[in-house]
C-alpha cells in the first residue's frame, strides 16, 4: 500500500504473460494487481495495452473459455526492462530481452496455462481470467500523483503459485 487513500494492497511489479488469438507472440507488461481473495487478483489493464488486446481477441474467439496468463515476479533486469518498452506489439517482449542481454532469453513453460515464464523468476502465479468475473478495482495512487478511479476489470484466479528458495519479492511504489 503506498497512499492513504488506496482501497487495499497491491501487487505493482508482476510481469504479466499472455498470448492473443491473432499473433503468435506472447505478450510481457507490468499491470498491477489487487488482491481480492486468497487466490484471486483484480487486472487492471488499460484497454489500449497488449494483455488488454490479448484478452479481448481471447473473449471474441473463445467467448466461454477462461483466458489463462501468468504473473511473474522478479525477473532478470533485460525481461523486466523489456516488459515497460514501447516494443512492437507484433514483436515478443522475451525477443526483445534477448536482444538487450545479447543471448536469448530462458524461458520455463507451464503446463497449466500453455504459456512462458522468465526461467528465474522468483513468485510465479498461474491460472485463467473466466468469462464474465470482473471486480471493481482501485481507487490508487498512480505514479502521475493523481488517484485513479474505481473501474471494474477482470479478476485472475490463481490455481498454481510457486516460489524460488529464499523468494525475493519484486514490488515498486507509486
Amino acid at each position: 500500500r503506498c497512499w492513504p487513500g488506496d482501497a487495499g494492497l497491491l501487487i505493482t511489479f508482476g510481469l504479466v504473460v499472455t498470448r492473443g488469438t491473432r499473433q503468435p507472440r506472447q505478450n510481457v507488461a507490468i499491470y498491477r494487481q489487487q488482491p481480492i481473495a486468497r487466490n484471486k487478483v483484480i487486472m487492471r489493464w488499460l484497454p489500449h495495452r497488449g494483455g488488454a488486446l490479448d484478452y479481448a481477441d481471447w473473449r471474441l474467439a473463445h467467448p466461454d473459455r477462461p483466458f489463462p496468463l501468468i504473473v511473474a515476479i522478479g525477473a532478470d533486469p533485460a525481461t523486466m526492462l523489456a516488459a515497460v518498452a514501447p516494443v512492437p506489439d507484433t514483436l515478443s517482449e522475451y525477443e526483445f530481452a534477448g536482444l538487450l542481454r545479447g543471448e536469448r532469453t530462458r524461458l520455463w513453460h507451464s503446463n497449466l496455462t500453455g504459456l512462458d515464464a522468465p526461467a528465474g523468476a522468483e513468485i510465479l502465479l498461474e491460472g485463467f481470467i473466466h468469462p464474465g468475473d470482473t471486480a471493481l478495482e482501485g481507487p490508487f495512487g498512480d505514479h502521475t500523483g493523481y488517484y485513479n478511479a474505481q473501474a471494474e476489470f477482470p479478476v485472475l484466479t490463481i490455481e498454481r503459485m510457486s516460489m524460488r528458495s529464499n523468494a525475493i519479492y519484486h514490488g515498486s511504489y507509486m
